[in-house]
Parts: C-alpha cells; sequence; structure tokens
C-alpha cells in the first residue's frame, strides 16, 4: 500500500500534523481493509501530537473523528458477521 509507505517515509521527520496530507487517506484505507489496530494506533499518535500543539490541526481533528466513525462502523460489521 503506497500510503503506509509514504506514512512510514515521513513519520521520521515530518512531526507537523498540517504537513501529513496523506494521515487521512491512510487511516481510511487501513480501516476499509479491516486494519484497525494499526488505524487505532495511528489515530492516538497523531491526536496526542494534534493536542499538543494545539495550532492549525482542526483538519486533523475532523479527519480522526471521521475516521473513529468509520472504525466503529467497521467494529460493527465485523461483529455482525462473526
Amino acid at each position: 500500500m503506497h500510503l503506509k509507505r509514504s506514512y512510514e517515509i515521513r513519520n521520521a521527520f515530518m512531526l507537523e500534523p498540517a504537513q501529513r496530507l496523506e494521515l487521512g487517506d491512510l487511516l481510511e484505507a487501513l480501516i476499509a481493509v479491516g486494519e484497525l489496530d494499526k488505524a487505532d494506533e495511528g489515530l492516538a499518535t497523531w491526536q496526542e501530537r494534534a493536542d499538543a500543539l494545539d495550532r492549525a490541526a482542526g483538519w486533523l481533528r475532523r479527519s480522526t473523528r471521521a475516521s473513529r466513525h468509520l472504525k466503529a462502523v467497521m467494529r460493527c460489521k465485523t461483529r455482525a458477521k462473526a
């Protein structure tokens, strides 16, 4: 998955959430393919960074809220199949 590799490379030096344009797409992709634990880990990391900076991270907060919603939907679907 190209988004995952982009995320890994940029993680080494891009700590500013506003520069991480791929984050929302990556989280949604991870959720869509059922990698909920990895999505959750990414959500937690970037939510901490957004909260610590408390600036220019509104897009990130919206992205993480949307991704949390998608994750909840995926978990419901998984339970329904079981």
